[in-house]
């Protein structure tokens, strides 16, 4: 899950409905943000998931290059 090609990885932590967006931080650094928590069907009810405690968190160095795109995007609707 840390192939270096993969824009995310997976962290063994809780994450809760409006955690999406926060920062995850490694010995005072940024590492990523958290995007999504891992979840699983029920075999005997399809349609409903239940939550499992791992977070995907987008890697910090993909950050920086989706923030300089979007900052040229707004520089151009100025």
């Amino acid at each position: 899950m840390l192939h270096e090609m993969l824009p995310y990885f997976w962290v063994d932590m809780s994450v809760y409905p409006g955690n999406s967006g926060g920062p995850l931080i490694e010995d005072g650094k940024l590492v990523g943000v958290v995007s999504a928590q891992a979840d699983t069907p029920i075999d005997s009810a399809p349609n409903v998931r239940i939550r499992v405690p791992f977070a995907k968190v987008i890697k910090a160095r993909h950050l920086h290059s989706l923030l300089e795109t979007q900052a040229k995007k707004d520089c151009r609707d100025l």
